[in-house]
């Protein structure tokens, strides 16, 4: 048995194998996060220094920003971070959930301005600037995912819960 699983074999209502899937899918995650975060980087730099715009290098950045929140969430996970500190998950939650109402909104902002000032597909159109923030809502979506899913599951094995005394600052 490998250390991970040491870590858990006193508890005998958790799900080892559960768990060991849920580290291997943070793991992949977290590959394409890094992806993420590198496309969000180049394509900022892209079209702030070949097309001298700065609305869709800044939701480039943000893209990249939130890809990096879902890396740090999840090696928080890998660490076993949140069996600890399981009630800031809530908060991690909340950002996410937020953010993925804003970049909706902005998403159908973004569109309806591309069709109202009947703009052709270019880099220069609001098209562009609705294809980072759809790509803004995607990593906002896996943060509030993947942050819901390791509440629900370190609270449901957890002896105090998240919202008791003991856990709030």
């Amino acid at each position: 048995m490998d250390d991970a699983e040491n870590r858990y074999l006193n508890r005998s209502d958790f799900n080892i194998q559960g768990l060991l899937k849920e580290k291997k899918y943070a793991k992949i995650l977290n590959v394409f996060a890094f992806i993420g975060f590198l496309a969000g980087v180049s394509a900022s730099l892209v079209f702030y220094i070949r097309y001298n715009l700065l609305l869709t290098p800044i939701i480039a950045l943000a893209s990249s920003i939130i890809a990096l929140m879902v890396i740090y969430i999840n090696m928080q996970f890998l660490w076993d971070v949140w069996q600890i500190w399981t009630y800031k998950l809530k908060y991690w939650c909340m950002l996410g959930f937020v953010l993925q109402v804003v970049f909706i909104a902005l998403f159908i902002g973004f569109i309806s301005l591309g069709v109202y000032y009947q703009q052709k597909p270019t880099a220069q159109s609001f098209y562009v600037s609705s294809v980072w923030v759809f790509m803004c809502w995607k990593w906002s979506f896996a943060l509030f995912y993947r942050t819901k899913k390791y509440r629900s599951m370190f609270t449901r094995y957890s002896l105090i819960g998240v919202d008791s005394e003991v856990n709030s600052d």
